[in-house]
């Protein structure tokens, strides 16, 4: 058996082992924190994180840390079946986790809170990166050029250090997310192309431009949603100049519809229907992950056996952990189940 077979073959079986919408709604119901901990310690991706855990009057921070180490776990699993010509695609995935890190920091520190930031990388990637996170998470002090600073070698300082700021001394949060995502795909797409040749690098740049005309129609949903009005020619501003099914004439529809409902359904015959339900999320970001989460179990269940099935399965994997998590959250503050599970993509 292949690398590329073997890998494909360990990825779908994990996959088997993944957290269903039953799962997500007994975690939602449980009674504390402690019962979301007994909830897991049975469910076999977890056993082993949970067993460190004490038995009862569990800290939520530790059995969130338990759950992040469980996601390590799992990528170490599988990189023990990736082989070498196949490695490339681990900086790929460590560079889409350090777009989620500089964000989240932006997130926080734009707000006066930067001291609040803790870095979330999973191990594999914080030592495979090109961040220093201990660096990052001491900037606060020095404001927008202490994050450029603490950037200084890495290929996401450039694009932000020339957007203009705001009062408050950070740039506009939409803007500097497309700065990095747009530094983030190029990067992505010229390393695919550099390191992968015939179906197996069409399989990744397949990929990779689903999630950038993902990420821009993501962008089009939280434009509307939280800065309207904007016309179609100032939106556009706010996307990435790369698009793989996105066609304009689809754009000018989703920009057209007078509603989220409306948005939706002109997505339909966009090669995207198929990735939403007509749901309506409460987070912008849902449209992005209920997208992405489409493309990556398709790929497990019905593609060919190249290093894209583990890449899907470790996506899915951190988006299941990010479920839980959030799940955790909500439980320790009392949300109710139902509302709670408006945050499960």
């Amino acid at each position: 058996m292949s690398v590329s077979y073997a890998a494909s073959a360990k990825a779908r079986a994990m996959y088997g082992a993944r957290l269903t919408g039953e799962d997500y709604r007994r975690i939602a119901a449980a009674r504390g924190v402690d019962g979301v901990a007994a909830y897991l310690r049975a469910a076999p991706p977890y056993t082993r994180a949970m067993s460190a855990l004490p038995s009862k009057d569990i800290d939520r921070e530790a059995l969130e840390d338990a759950v992040k180490n469980s996601m390590t776990e799992e990528y170490s699993r599988i990189l023990n079946f990736i082989g070498p010509a196949d490695m490339a695609v681990m900086r790929f995935l460590a560079a889409s986790e350090e777009l989620r890190e500089i964000m989240r920091y932006i997130c926080l520190a734009a707000s006066g809170r930067a001291h609040e930031y803790k870095p979330s990388m999973p191990e594999f990637f914080a030592r495979h990166g090109l961040i220093d996170y201990k660096k990052l998470a001491a900037s606060g002090g020095g404001g927008y050029a202490g994050l450029l600073d603490a950037l200084r070698g890495t290929p996401y300082r450039a694009p932000l250090e020339n957007l203009p700021l705001r009062p408050n001394g950070w740039p506009e949060y939409v803007k500097a997310e497309i700065a990095v995502r747009g530094s983030y795909y190029g990067w992505a797409m010229s390393s695919v192309r550099s390191n992968y040749r015939g179906a197996r690098r069409d399989a990744l740049l397949h990929a990779v431009g689903i999630e950038i005309d993902l990420s821009n129609i993501m962008a089009v949903f939280r434009i509307r949603r939280y800065f309207p009005p904007k016309r179609e020619e100032g939106i556009s501003n706010y996307l990435i100049p790369i698009s793989h099914k996105l066609t304009p004439a689809v754009l000018k529809r989703l920009l057209a519809a007078p509603d989220e409902p409306s948005m939706l359904g002109a997505l339909r015959g966009s090669g995207y229907g198929h990735a939403f339900s007509g749901r309506v999320y409460d987070d912008a970001e849902g449209y992005y992950y209920a997208g992405m989460a489409g493309l990556y179990k398709r790929q497990i269940r019905t593609g060919k056996p190249y290093v894209a099935t583990p890449l899907a399965y470790l996506f899915l994997k951190r988006l299941e952990t990010r479920n839980v998590i959030r799940l955790i959250e909500c439980v320790h503050y009392g949300v109710p189940a139902e509302k709670a599970l408006n945050y499960v993509y």
